[in-house]
């Protein structure tokens, strides 16, 4: 028999961006990636994929990845007054 592969679960096995990269180009697959901002996951490591674990693999097959990145500090512009400082009046 003609035993396809199998997409793995790459959120729960801890994936980075550079074993889906690998995993692309070994199956032949056309990889779509965004990198979404949060603090959830690992930086790099995959927090979607569109491809159901456990189905069938197919040459030239489209799959969509989330990856997590750190997000960026904002500054803030805003001072803050703390309005129960006492002040003196004469």
């Amino acid at each position: 028999p003609n035993l396809m592969d199998e997409f793995p679960d790459m959120v729960q096995e801890g994936w980075t961006i550079d074993d889906v990269e690998a995993f692309c180009t070994k199956y032949e697959l056309k990889l779509e990636k965004e990198y979404i901002e949060t603090t959830a996951y690992e930086a790099g490591k995959v927090m979607y994929q569109s491809r159901k674990p456990g189905t069938s693999i197919y040459k030239g097959t489209r799959i969509k990845v989330n990856i997590a990145k750190t997000p960026e500090e904002k500054k803030d512009d805003k001072t803050t007054i703390d309005i129960n400082e006492k002040t003196s009046t004469r």
